[in-house]
């Protein structure tokens, strides 16, 4: 049986990662190929039996202005492109992730061809604009099922797509699978992400300037990630005096022994899928807060005052007032910590890998 992955890029990032371990795992029974929108090399380990191919690699860039013109006449050649693939390739399913490129796979497909498109963020934000919102409703009654992270993202479908449905989680980076640190925990906040409005820094920012005087008056705040927000950020630092208690070290390749026995791990999002860095920090058996945002990633994560703790979107007094919560009682802070560290169970990859292959057979099951 043939099957092909298709993504944006096998860059660092969720949906790439779920991408490499699902073919991983599928490439000891399957003839698994990927396609990816651009040239880029993986980032995560690739078995020698999977085939990579790229849709842009033929493509030149037109003008560096990018102009309308150009990107009419890319979007022309990526679709003649893709109509060629899918006929070399001839695969039995075709799995999409990220919206740009299942537009394309539905837009470009033969009428028999089995699709599975994969949502991976807040379709609420994902599907906004007009554009989008346009593309979505035009093309995803096409395909043959869908796989969403959460319950809020497949609700937001409901009257707009009529196939089979799944709901997958990410599974947990096996590099993060340990028992809970058991020693003297760092006095330490921190938190992974790309420094992005998304991420909403600012507000982790404020909240811990709020408390440094007093509740952290001994703690250090550490974001670890890389973004187009660093300067406002670091410009944000200063102006709080806090250069000597929050740091923003970048991408660092150990990050996982970096914040192994830190007091608490803090996300700050305004909205996510599913998303890794809290599963990571779960995984690990760190305390965990993490906002309730859409579209309900975290709540599905944790059990709220037993595995961790959710503090109201964007709410920073909500936020401070549970930062206190877990920091001030290390009962506490031992109990949420060994309950986190059962997401390893729940999330191991090799159940949900298996979900992902029972549901690819209902799809190529149906007539």
């Amino acid at each position: 049986m043939k099957m092909l992955f298709c993504i944006n890029s096998l860059e660092k990032g969720g949906a790439e990662r779920v991408v490499c371990n699902l073919s991983n795992y599928l490439s000891t029974e399957y003839d698994i190929s990927i396609l990816t929108m651009i040239n880029s090399n993986p980032q995560y380990p690739l078995n020698e039996n999977i085939k990579l191919y790229h849709l842009d690699k033929k493509i030149k860039k037109f003008n560096k202005k990018s102009n309308t013109l150009s990107k009419l006449l890319k979007l022309i050649l990526r679709k003649i492109n893709m109509r060629k693939m899918i006929k070399f390739i001839e695969p039995d399913i075709i799995i999409s992730f990220l919206p740009e490129i299942s537009f394309l796979v539905l837009s470009s497909s033969r009428k028999n061809d089995k699709i599975i498109v994969s949502v991976r963020n807040d379709p609420k934000i994902e599907y906004s604009s007009k554009i989008y919102n346009f593309f979505m409703k035009k093309l995803y009654v096409r395909a043959n099922g869908f796989v969403f992270q959460t319950i809020e993202a497949k609700e937001y479908f409901q009257g707009i797509i009529d196939c089979e449905v799944s709901i997958i989680p990410n599974p947990i980076n096996p590099d993060f699978i340990e028992l809970p640190y058991n020693g003297i925990r760092k006095k330490e906040i921190v938190s992974v992400g790309r420094l992005v409005p998304q991420k909403n820094f600012d507000l982790l920012i404020d909240g811990f300037f709020e408390l440094s005087d007093n509740y952290l008056k001994d703690y250090n705040l550490v974001i670890y990630g890389e973004g187009n927000l660093r300067e406002k950020l670091e410009k944000k630092i200063v102006k709080l005096g806090l250069e000597n208690r929050v740091f923003l070290p970048g991408i660092v390749d150990n990050v996982k022994d970096k914040i192994y026995d830190s007091s608490l791990f803090v996300l700050t999002s305004l909205y996510e899928g599913m998303p890794n860095a809290l599963m990571e920090a779960m995984a690990l058996g760190l305390p965990v807060l993490s906002s309730d945002c859409p579209c309900g990633g975290p709540r599905e994560l944790i059990n709220n005052g037993v595995s961790g703790y959710l503090f109201e979107n964007n709410n920073k007094k909500d936020l401070e007032d549970k930062i206190v919560t877990i920091i001030s009682n290390v009962k506490l802070m031992k109990e949420i910590s060994k309950n986190a560290n059962n997401i390893c169970n729940t999330h191991d990859p090799k159940v949900l890998n298996k979900k992902w292959e029972d549901f690819i057979k209902l799809i190529l099951e149906e007539r």
